[in-house]
């Protein structure tokens, strides 16, 4: 009898950080031996112009510079420059629209003590900012 996936189900199915660990350790043990090899780091843009109705939507710069829907993404890969060869490492797609997301001004923010001025709102965010960046965890 099929019965339809659980948001659990497909959590253990689409688990984006088991994919990216094994991305990694796949492309590492590939490029392991190689003698010359390239590691490129790209900052891209998925661009979402039609969607307005997806999780954590957020915005992003279209090729024409206006701001449109979409998410960010962070992309790695391993360049063998004798055999050619590309591979993949790990790619990061994350929204600015995010509750995990920290800005550089929400880092810019937290490099200097607190206002003694501030608000119980802007503690409590200096806060949490200060804990996710201490954690590793934006």
């Amino acid at each position: 009898m099929s019965r339809l996936l659980g948001l659990e189900d497909a959590k253990n199915i689409l688990d984006d950080k088991k994919i990216s660990e094994a991305l990694l350790e796949s492309g590492v043990s590939k490029l392991a031996r190689k003698n010359e090899l390239l590691l490129l780091h790209d900052g891209s843009d998925i661009r979402k112009r039609y969607a307005n109705k997806l999780e954590e939507l957020g915005k992003v710069r279209a090729l024409d510079g206006s701001i449109i829907n979409g998410y960010s993404s962070f992309n790695s890969i391993g360049v063998d420059l004798q055999g050619k060869e590309v591979t993949l490492l790990g790619c990061e797609v994350y929204s600015n629209r995010g509750e995990d997301f920290i800005s550089q001004a929400d880092l810019k923010l937290i490099s200097k003590p607190l206002a003694k001025k501030a608000t119980p709102e802007q503690s409590v965010r200096y806060g949490e900012i200060k804990a996710k960046v201490a954690a590793s965890e934006y």
